[in-house]
């Protein structure tokens, strides 16, 4: 369904979000910029926000989800091994993410306007049947 789709961006977003602060500490160190570890809690917090407004099926936090991990991406893709399935598979989530919410937008637009549609033509043929019994 959609919002299964949809959920694989939240799951690749909490991965990013987990992985992110060690994935960041030896280059911290290595630098000698000890005095601002909290950097490296910069995009546990960001992909943290993305992940909840992608579980509530947000396009936009789906969409910046993946443009704000897309460079990244093409950085590992550079660099063949391992790690690029992990991002591979962590860009086909976005992409589902991103497939999955806008998807499930049009469903849920598309059931509105049928029930109004519905709604209306139960209206109309009652008025109808009014003016035919008067």
């Amino acid at each position: 369904t959609a919002a299964a789709a949809a959920r694989q961006g939240f799951i690749a977003s909490v991965f990013i979000a987990c992985v992110a602060p060690p994935y960041m500490l030896p280059g911290l160190l290595s630098t000698g910029l000890q005095q601002h570890f909290y950097l490296i809690f910069v995009p546990t917090l960001l992909y943290g926000i993305l992940s909840i407004l992608i579980y509530k099926l947000s396009r936009v936090a789906a969409l910046l989800g993946f443009l704000i991990f897309l460079p990244k991406f093409v950085i590992h893709l550079l660099d063949p091994g391992f790690t690029t399935l992990v991002w591979a598979a962590l860009a086909l989530g976005f992409i589902n993410s991103i497939r999955g919410t806008f998807a499930w937008h049009r469903l849920i637009k598309q059931s509105q306007q049928a029930n109004t549609t519905e709604t209306l033509a139960d209206e109309a043929s009652s008025t109808c049947d009014k003016t035919n019994t008067d």
